[in-house]
Formats: structure tokens, sequence, C-alpha cells
């Protein structure tokens, strides 16, 4: 499963691991910086994140763009007549558990924002909220 986050409006990188670190200390979520090319100068970074669901551990990877790669083709998504910047991306996303309570924090943090899911569905904090309305989480919640 592909999730990225994105947003209409250009964000900087640190803004947005900024962002995750906040998420990943509410919800109790390890949170690693695995990689940076200087965030604050313009680079990328790429974050480890995980936590432990019936003792099993669910993780992702996740890379946030730099500001300078935000106008790149590959970095702009078009959808319902609407362009929305990439601000981060991981394709290792196997652990739908932790998505949702990653996606779900993240967008309450970020209401503006949005999460999509391959890039094709694009997830508000009303729909995750209406998830949470209806019993929150449960398996395959993104299909």
């Amino acid at each position: 499963m592909a999730v990225l986050i994105v947003s209409k409006n250009k964000i900087k990188p640190e803004n947005t691991l900024n962002s995750i670190i906040q998420v990943a200390r509410k919800r109790g979520m390890k949170f690693q910086l695995e990689e940076q090319t200087d965030v604050n100068e313009r680079g990328s970074a790429e974050v480890y994140i995980s936590k432990h669901y019936d003792g099993e551990e669910e993780y992702f990877y996740l890379r946030i763009e730099a500001e300078k790669d935000l106008f790149e083709v590959l970095n702009i998504i078009k959808k319902d007549e609407n362009q929305y910047y990439r601000l981060g991306v991981t394709d290792q996303a196997d652990h739908d558990h932790l998505i949702y309570d990653f996606s779900l924090e993240y967008l309450r943090l970020n209401p503006e924002q949005y999460i999509s899911i391959y890039g094709d569905k694009m997830l508000s904090l009303r729909d995750m909220e209406d998830f949470e309305a209806k019993g929150g989480y449960y398996k395959d919640w993104c299909f």
C-alpha cells in the first residue's frame, strides 16, 4: 500500500517533520530519523515509525519531500480539478492499523491536509472522523 501526505498548499519539510514527531509522541509510536539531507536547508528526510499492536510490531518508512522537489511532476497530484503537493510518501505501508492511527492523528493536527492511498483515494480529517464515529479501525479499512 502506498500512502502519501498531500496538501493543496506548499508546506515546509520541517513543518511536516515536526507534525510527524508530534503524532508519534501523542500516539506512543516509535519515531526515528533515519536519513536526512538537511531538511532545514530544503533537503529531504526519511523517518521510521513503528508501534506494537497485539504483540507484533507494525512499521513504515516515510520520505519527507524536499521543498525544492515539490514542483517536480512526480510530486504534484491532480485529482478532481485540484492540484496537491506530495509532502511525504511511503510504499512500505503494509500495516494498516498503524497507518490508520497515524493518519487520524496527523489529520487532526493538520486538518487542511490529506492522506492519499495509492495517490488515488484522498482522505480528509472528516473522512477519518467518520471512520472513528463508526467504530474506528477495522482490518482493511483503507480498501
